[in-house]
C-alpha cells in the first residue's frame, strides 16, 4: 500500500473576506472530491486572508498510481482556478 500526499500553498490576492476564501477552499475541494479517489483539506494559513493551504492525500494499492492521480489532482486545480501556486510539496510513503 502506498500513500501519497500533495501540500498546495495558494496565493489568492483577489479575496477579500475571509467568507470568499472559505467559498473558494469549498469549492476546490468539492470539485476533486467527486472528480478523484482523495482526501482534501485546508491545513494551515487559516487566518491568512491571501494564502490558501490545501492537503490532498491518496492511497494506492501499487506505487506509482498515488502520484498519477495527485498529478492530475494539481494539474486540475491549476487548469480551474486564478490562484497563484506558491509552493507544492509532495510526500509518499510505503508500507
Amino acid at each position: 500500500m502506498t500513500v501519497g500526499t500533495l501540500e498546495l500553498h495558494l496565493h489568492t490576492p483577489w479575496i477579500h473576506s475571509m467568507q470568499e476564501k472559505r467559498l473558494l477552499i469549498k469549492h476546490i475541494t468539492e470539485r476533486i472530491h467527486h472528480r478523484f479517489p482523495i482526501c482534501a483539506s485546508e491545513i494551515d494559513a487559516f487566518h491568512e486572508l491571501h494564502m490558501v493551504v490545501l492537503g490532498i492525500a491518496c492511497v494506492a494499492g501499487y506505487p506509482g498510481m498515488e502520484q498519477t492521480v495527485l498529478d492530475r489532482v494539481y494539474q486540475y486545480i491549476q487548469a480551474n482556478t486564478d490562484a497563484e501556486f506558491v509552493d507544492v510539496i509532495r510526500r509518499t510513503l510505503t508500507t
